[in-house]
């Protein structure tokens, strides 16, 4: 990794607020991505904004429903959502006092206000579709519907596929590629800075509902300093659904979807982050550990292309994986995929592990958790 990116950050709140309230060079509103077609992103039409993604890359998104799972895949959870957590802080749980509610491109969604932070919650918006059956071991797809009734925000989605300690007490799913907003009440005619977090956990674990970085906490003291901010929480895929690898893989464009669901959900902030009152030119990516080093990627990917979906980055603890350039390690473990799953004399070894059921895949991978993968060499 590039020794400026291996840094650590030390910056203060006082001084993230201040590099969040600073004026940006306007960058171009990202109109709504081109339609789906065969679950493959679609090549942007002519004249669309200089900050579209180049040919392989997704396209930006608009929200639908959290509940498509495919068979055997465990159910999302309908538990409200329970007191939280931030910076030792206890948090309130959310009331319904008032409903606060946003309309983007596919429709409406009604979040939780509430009073104790005197905060906005919209909770579990899909930035995606759900990565199943044919999206599974697949690009992130934007989402292709709308729908006329409000859509409820109200509870976090269950995180995605991981394996380890951060997974304990919250539901898992492959439908998971969700995210949050946390906005300060009120600013009705404002446009405000967005931070957006990228959680770490190794790339194996963790999501964007654990209840230590629920955001909440760094909303109330950006009001407190008189620079107020909205805060974004994202899910993206862990392990081996999202970082598969190996020639085959390679050779596909498959290589670190993980990474390039994290791409997909900075288009939908673009698209869509001033209906909650935030500013698109000030976006400001933010991660720890393996959030960190994926804020680093960020800033890397495609040569260094930022396609306007971010103008600072913050990295914090950066985690580096161990396997980016053993290709070797990548095709034995694949080939153990493939074994274990019966799909070693398939001709379409991808199109093989897309046809089965959730858990007989999972229980494939579990037979060696510790080599799980991680971010590889290309995009």
């Amino acid at each position: 990794m590039n020794t400026a990116l291996r840094l650590l950050l030390v910056v203060s709140y006082a001084r993230i607020s201040t590099l969040l309230a600073q004026a940006a060079p306007t960058t171009s509103f990202v109109a709504p991505a081109t339609q789906i077609s065969d679950g493959q992103p679609q090549a942007p039409t002519a004249g669309a904004p200089v900050s579209q993604i180049s040919a392989g890359q997704p396209q930006a998104s608009t929200a639908t429903p959290v509940s498509q799972l495919s068979d055997g895949q465990p159910q999302a959870s309908t538990a409200a959502l329970a007191p939280q957590m931030s910076d030792g802080q206890p948090q309130a749980a959310p009331t319904e006092e008032t409903s606060p509610s946003v309309t983007i491109p596919n429709g409406t969604f009604v979040g939780l206000y509430n009073s104790t932070y005197d905060q906005d919650f919209f909770l579990g918006i899909p930035y995606a579709q759900p990565p199943l059956n044919g999206l599974r071991f697949n690009l992130p797809a934007s989402l292709n519907t709308s729908f006329s009734e409000p859509q409820d925000a109200k509870a976090y989605s269950p995180e995605c596929v991981g394996y380890g300690v951060d997974q304990m007490g919250y539901d898992i799913s492959e439908d998971c590629l969700t995210m949050n907003v946390v906005r300060p009440a009120g600013y009705e005619n404002a446009s405000l800075p967005v931070m957006v977090w990228i959680h770490g956990g190794g790339y194996r674990m963790g999501g964007a509902a654990d209840r230590r970085y629920n955001l909440t906490f760094l909303v109330q003291q950006s009001v407190a300093l008189g620079k107020p901010i909205i805060a974004a929480s994202f899910q993206y895929r862990l392990t081996a659904w999202g970082f598969l690898a190996g020639s085959t893989v390679q050779q596909a464009g498959l290589a670190n979807l993980g990474l390039k669901d994290q791409r997909l959900v900075l288009q939908w902030i673009q698209e869509n982050i001033q209906a909650f009152r935030g500013d698109p030119s000030k976006v400001t990516i933010w991660g720890e550990s393996a959030g960190g080093s994926a804020v680093g990627y960020q800033a890397q990917a495609y040569g260094g292309r930022d396609d306007g979906l971010f103008r600072a980055i913050i990295a914090e603890s950066i985690w580096e994986n161990r396997y980016s350039s053993n290709m070797t390690q990548q095709n034995i473990w694949y080939n153990m995929v493939l074994a274990n799953t019966g799909c070693n004399t398939s001709s379409d070894t991808l199109a093989c592990l897309r046809g089965f059921i959730f858990r007989h895949v999972e229980q494939s991978f579990q037979h060696d958790t510790d080599n799980l993968l991680w971010p590889c060499g290309g995009w």
